[in-house]
């Protein structure tokens, strides 16, 4: 199906017959309008621009004029008419119209873009296009027509990639590299973008088409490959990795560790370490002596110890003491009965006093099992932690509510939330900026993550109008906005006047949401008042930087 749009351009030809006075009288050999299109055909899809040119050739007629047809409910945009006033028929959103006050023999050109409507089904539509003049002879319409044909295309369908991987080997155990492959995976064009989530914490660990790992402790692991396609479609798949304990050397002993293998806190926290046993082989441990030991005694302190959930000190009570002394920490526990491939037989808290770093050696170890029988330490490991400095404070600004237009002598008020996501209370000062000048400002006390609103209300008396930025704004950051100044009701009116086209000048001077007869008349009978003088730039029509009897002949001549 084609889709066709006929309109009768009974202003123009009104306006053309009009305009034939300008005529030659004279003899004329021949009448003629012609246009032709840059293009009879073209090929967009929903929501695309299509930018046209129209040649208009005239020969002996007077009142040149053309109108652009476009299918219903299509908008287009004249940028560029030639030297002729652009004037859509009003209630025709969809025609475009331009009308040169010349006579006889020209040739024009006249750009425009045409906007594809975003659900426009697949189809092909057609733009007409009429150049039209009269002939001085007689007063009759010479007419040309011409009209290009847009295709819509039914949009491109993408379809999402497929995520799949191998691992090798199937099981592996600990310290033992682990190689994963995602080259199984598909999608209709290319993938862009592989990422390998290892732990399960929801944050990529690798990126490739191929990777490599290990895991340090047995267990199982869920293992997530996203794949994103080069349209940005994504998919995931996830396998659980069974990793297998390393088989100890006979001999080699127990192992004494601490786990977490490392940490990250902020000062003033504190993280809590296992005292892990390892290679028990099937016995428990009954008793044992341990020293723990700081690098960096400015940065951490130790902050306690636990034995099966209970805080232990040192008073020697229930066969259990802890001695500190400087950066060590010994801890001296009997009657235990603990099993397990992996056992828990201690807990220690250790605080955060200062930002830098600092290791958490196994100094001392002495393990036994339940009979009194001592173990053989095959090898001991600690942690880093590291100590982050409380972030200061910082002022975030968000939630901007202010009005989009305001009549002057009219009160602004703005309000917005102002966050501290810094770690430490604060005061900062909150300021309200117009036109890059600080106007108001307060200042704010928050603690770390509370939020405040705050609130401006200044005057727009002494501002011209026109269009300006304004927000609320800290030391941190900021929220801005624009806001449009606009002159206030001349005389009778109860409305300001509106710039419709939004050239920054105000046609609709009195303020009725139309541009007609009633606005000249507005203009020239608030011509000197202090609302039109104050606010020139807004009424120069005729562009001479003064407001006189001449814009208002300059915006009576755009109604003709």
């Amino acid at each position: 199906m084609t889709t066709r749009i006929t309109q009768t351009a009974t202003v123009l030809v009104a306006l053309m017959v009009a305009l034939s006075i300008f005529g030659g009288v004279g003899t004329v050999a021949a009448q003629d309008a012609t246009v032709e299109q840059s293009a009879s055909a073209v090929t967009a899809a929903p929501g695309e621009t299509v930018e046209l040119t129209t040649t208009f050739s005239t020969e002996d007629i007077t009142g040149h004029g053309v109108q652009v047809i476009l299918p219903t409910d299509w908008q287009g945009t004249m940028t560029d008419a030639d030297g002729g006033a652009p004037n859509s028929p009003s209630g025709s959103p969809n025609v475009l119209e331009v009308v040169w006050l010349t006579a006889g023999t020209q040739t024009y050109e006249i750009t425009y873009e045409i906007d594809v409507p975003g659900d426009a089904e697949p189809d092909d539509y057609t733009v007409g296009v009429e150049g039209s003049g009269i002939n001085p002879d007689d007063d009759t319409q010479v007419l040309g027509s011409t009209e290009t044909t847009i295709t819509v295309e039914e949009p491109s369908q993408n379809e999402p990639p497929g995520a799949s991987f191998t691992h090798s080997p199937i099981g592996p155990q600990t310290g033992e590299q682990v190689s994963f492959d995602a080259s199984g995976s598909g999608d209709d064009s290319a993938i862009a973008n592989y990422e390998w989530d290892f732990d399960g914490d929801g944050t990529s660990d690798a990126t490739g088409e191929t990777t490599t790992t290990s895991f340090d402790s047995e267990g199982d692991y869920d293992v997530t490959l996203t794949v994103t396609d080069d349209d940005g479609e994504t998919d995931t798949a996830t396998q659980t990795i069974s990793v297998a304990d390393a088989p100890v050397a006979p001999g080699s002993g127990i192992g004494v560790s601490l786990e977490p293998s490392a940490s990250t806190i902020t000062e003033g926290e504190s993280d809590e370490f296992d005292i892990v046993v390892s290679n028990l082989e099937g016995s428990s441990v009954g008793a044992y002596d341990i020293t723990l030991a700081l690098s960096n005694g400015g940065v951490a302190t130790f902050d306690g110890v636990e034995v099966d959930g209970e805080s232990i000190d040192g008073d020697d009570s229930d066969l259990t003491d802890v001695i500190e002394t400087g950066d060590a920490i010994r801890i001296e526990v009997a009657g235990q009965s603990v099993a397990g491939a992996e056992a828990v037989i201690g807990t220690v808290n250790v605080s955060g006093d200062a930002p830098g770093e600092v290791d958490i050696s196994v100094q001392e170890a002495l393990v036994y099992d339940e009979s009194g029988d001592g173990y053989e330490i095959g090898a001991t490991e600690g942690v880093g932690m590291t100590v982050e400095e409380l972030q200061e404070p910082f002022f975030e600004v968000s939630s901007l509510d202010a009005p989009d237009e305001v009549a002057q002598g009219d009160d602004i008020t703005v309000t917005a939330t102002v966050t501290n996501t810094g770690e430490l209370t604060g005061i900062k000062t909150v300021s309200f900026e117009f036109d890059g000048a600080t106007v108001d400002s307060e200042d704010v006390e928050l603690d770390p993550g509370a939020s405040a609103d705050v609130s401006f209300t200044v005057s727009s008396g002494e501002i011209s109008a026109g269009t300006y930025t304004h927000g609320v704004v800290t030391e941190d950051g900021n929220a801005t906005a624009e806001i449009v100044i606009t002159p206030p009701a001349l005389g009778e009116f109860e409305t300001p006047p509106q710039d419709l086209d939004g050239d920054g000048l105000y046609e609709d001077v009195n303020g009725d949401d139309e541009f007609d007869m009633g606005d000249a008349q507005a203009l020239f009978a608030n011509r000197n008042t202090e609302a039109v003088q104050n606010n020139a730039a807004a009424f120069d029509f005729n562009g001479d930087e003064v407001v006189d009897v001449g814009d208002v002949q300059a915006l009576f001549d755009q109604l003709i």
